[in-house]
C-alpha cells in the first residue's frame, strides 16, 4: 500500500477517539439532522466544526475501505515494520513527520524508506 496512504490512515486511527466524542456529544436530534443532511447532500449549510466532522466520518469511512482490500491481500505487508521488535501494528506505529515513525512497543524511531537501518 502506498506510503502516503499508509500515513493518512495513521493519523485517522489516532484521531478516531476524537471523533468518537464528538459524535457522543451531539444530542441525539443533531445527530439524527446530521445524517439526514449527509445523505441529502447539504453540507454547504453546517457549520465549519459539523464540516469538519462529516470530513473526518468520511475519512474513516475510506480507511475503513481500505483495511478491507488490505485484508483481502495483496502480499503485502500492512505498514512499516520495526527495524528493532519486528512490530507491525499500525496501531503501534506513530508517524512523529514525514520522515520518522516511533514503535510505542520499543521506543525504536527510524525511517520506513530504510526498515533495516535504525534511526
Amino acid at each position: 500500500m502506498d506510503r502516503e496512504v499508509l500515513k493518512l490512515m495513521a493519523h485517522i486511527d489516532q484521531t478516531r477517539a476524537e471523533v468518537r466524542t464528538a459524535i457522543e456529544r451531539l444530542p441525539p436530534d443533531d445527530l439524527v439532522e446530521l445524517f439526514r443532511d449527509c445523505t441529502r447532500g447539504c453540507l454547504g449549510g453546517m457549520d465549519e466544526s459539523l464540516q469538519q466532522l462529516v470530513g473526518m466520518l468520511a475519512a474513516m469511512a475510506i480507511y475503513d475501505v481500505c483495511l478491507s482490500r488490505q485484508d483481502e491481500g495483496d502480499g503485502s505487508a500492512a505498514g512499516p515494520t520495526c527495524p528493532h521488535c519486528g512490530e507491525d501494528d499500525i496501531d503501534r506505529l506513530v508517524w512523529l513527520d514525514d520522515e520518522k515513525v516511533r514503535c510505542d512497543c520499543c521506543g525504536t524511531v527510524y525511517d520506513p524508506d530504510q526498515p533495516d537501518a535504525e534511526a
